[in-house]
C-alpha cells in the first residue's frame, strides 16, 4: 500500500514538528510522537500485509523497550515502572511508524525534505540559545555570575523551557554537526557565513554549559571533520578558535574549577576537591555493586531508584541522603532489565552505527557516537528531551535517508 496524501503529510509534519520542537514547551515537545502514534495506527488499520514491517531494523531498534516491557512481570514498583514506559514510549512509536512510511514509498518522498528538516532543526537550536541569551541580557544576567549561575538557570529556572544542561549540550552537539551538511548544500557566501557564526556561538555556548565530556566529543568531531574534508585553511582556523575558547575558559573561575576538578579526582587523592566527577565514581561503583548482586534480569524498570538509594544509604559520608540516576544509560538499563536490556541497548547503536558506516555516512556516523558514548555518563533515556533526541535520530537515519547499501 502506496502512503496516501493525507497520511503522508501527517507524517511529514510530526517530522518538522520533531526538528522545531526545541522551541516549544516542554509539554508540547511531545506533540511529534502523538502525531505518529496516530499515523501508524491508522496505516496498521488499513494495511493488510504487515509482513514489511518484520524486518531487522525494526526488530533491532524496538528490542529494548519490549525487554523493558517484559521487566515489569517481576518489579516490586509498578506503578513507577509504568510511568518510565510511558515517557520511553518514543522508543516504540518511532521505529514502527518510521518503518511503516518506509515501507510504503515514503524512503524516496523524504529525499527532498531531508536538507530542510536539517534547517529546521538548527536554526531552532540556535534560536533557542540566541533567546536564551537575550533573556539573561534583558534581565541582567550576563554579568560575572553567568559563568557561574547559566547552566543552574537553564535547568530550573525558565519554567517549560528549562532544559538539562547535558541535554542542551547535546542538542547543541547535533546541531553543530548537522551544520556541515547544511554548509555544503548553500550556495550563497551570505548563507555560510551566517552558518560558521551560528556555530560560533554554538561553542562558545557549549564552553559555557560546561558540560565537558560533551564539549570535547563535539571539538574532536568537527576536527575529524575538517581532516576528512582535507581543508588546510578551514583545519587552521578552527585549531586556532578551539585553542581560543580553552584559553577564555580556563581564564573564568567558575569554568576552570569544573575543568580542574575532574584531574583532581584522578590525580589528587585528597577528596577535599569534591564535585560530579567524584560523584559519579560513586555512583557507578554503586551501579556496578548492584548488578553483580542480580545480574541476569536486573530488578524490574520499576525498581532502580530503590536500588541504588539503598546503596546510597551506605554510604552516607559521599551522598548524604541525595539521590542520584546511574549517570550511565548502560548501567541504567542492565540494573533495570538485565544482560538482556544491556545487549538490547548496545546493539542496536552497533547495528546503526555499522549501518551508517557501510553508507559512508560520516556526519550521521558522529552523531549516533555522540549519543552512544554520552550514554556512558550519561541517562539520556530518563527524561523527554533526551529519549525523543535519541529515537528519532537513530530510526531517521535507519529508515528516511537513502541508502547505498543495506545490511538487512
Amino acid at each position: 500500500m502506496k502512503v496516501g496524501f493525507s497520511t503522508s503529510y501527517i507524517f511529514l509534519a510530526a517530522i518538522y514538528l520533531f526538528s522545531v520542537s526545541l522551541v516549544f514547551p516542554e509539554n508540547l515537545r511531545n506533540i511529534s510522537i502523538i502525531l505518529l502514534a496516530f499515523y501508524s495506527l491508522f496505516i496498521i488499520i488499513k494495511a493488510k500485509d504487515l509482513k514489511p514491517l518484520l524486518n531487522v531494523k525494526t526488530a533491532i531498534n524496538v528490542c529494548l523497550f519490549f525487554v523493558l516491557v517484559a521487566s515489569l512481570i517481576y518489579t516490586k514498583n509498578i506503578d513507577y515502572g509504568l510511568k518510565k514506559l510511558t515517557l520511553l514510549s518514543s522508543l516504540l512509536i518511532f521505529p514502527f511508524a518510521f518503518s511503516l512510511y518506509n515501507n510504503n514509498g515514503g524512503n524516496k518522498l523524504m529525499e527532498k525534505h531531508i536538507h530542510r528538516i536539517y534547517l529546521c532543526y538548527y536554526i531552532s537550536t540556535l534560536g533557542f540559545f540566541v533567546g536564551l541569551f537575550i533573556y539573561n541580557y534583558v534581565n541582567g544576567y550576563v554579568n560575572e555570575f553567568i559563568f557561574k549561575n547559566y547552566s543552574e538557570r537553564l535547568n530550573s529556572k525558565l519554567g517549560k523551557y528549562s532544559l538539562h544542561p547535558i541535554y542542551a549540550s547535546m542538542y547543541i552537539g547535533v546541531a553543530v554537526l548537522l551544520s556541515f551538511k547544511i554548509y555544503e548544500k548553500l550556495n550563497r557566501v551570505g548563507s555560510k557565513i551566517l552558518i560558521i557564526i551560528g556555530n560560533i556561538f554554538l561553542f562558545l555556548t557549549i564552553a559555557l554549559l560546561a558540560r565537558k565530556s560533551v564539549f570535547a566529543l563535539l571539538v574532536l568531531m568537527c576536527a575529524f571533520v575538517f581532516f576528512t574534508k582535507q581543508k588546510k585553511k578551514e583545519i587552521f582556523l578552527y585549531l586556532i578558535f578551539i585553542t581560543a575558547l580553552f584559553y577564555i575558559s580556563f581564564q573564568i573561575p567558575a569554568l576552570k574549577i569544573r575543568y580542574l576538578e575532574f584531574f583532581n579526582t584522578f590525580f589528587n587523592n585528597s577528596n577535599s576537591q569534591i564535585g560530579s566527577t567524584f560523584y559519579r565514581l560513586n555512583i557507578y561503583k554503586c551501579g556496578i555493586d548492584s548488578i553483580f548482586v542480580s545480574p541476569w534480569f536486573g530488578y524490574g524498570l520499576g525498581d532502580t531508584k530503590s536500588v541504588l538509594i539503598e546503596c546510597y544509604n551506605t554510604k552516607m559520608e559521599v551522598f548524604n541522603g541525595q539521590y542520584f540516576n546511574s549517570h550511565n544509560q548502560y548501567i541504567s538499563v542492565w540494573l533495570s532489565s538485565g544482560i538482556l536490556g544491556f545487549l538490547s541497548l548496545v546493539s542496536m547503536m552497533v547495528y546503526n552505527i555499522k549501518l551508517m558506516i557501510r553508507n559512508s555516512f560520516i556526519i550521521e556516523t558522529l552523531i549516533l557516537l555522540l549519543l552512544t558514548i554520552t550514554m556512558m555518563i550519561e541517562n539520556i533515556l530518563e527524561r523527554q528531551s533526551g529519549v525523543i533526541l535519541f529515537s528519532f535520530f537513530i530510526n531517521f537515519f535507519a529508515f528516511l535517508i537513502p541508502q547505498k547499501r543495506n545490511i538487512n
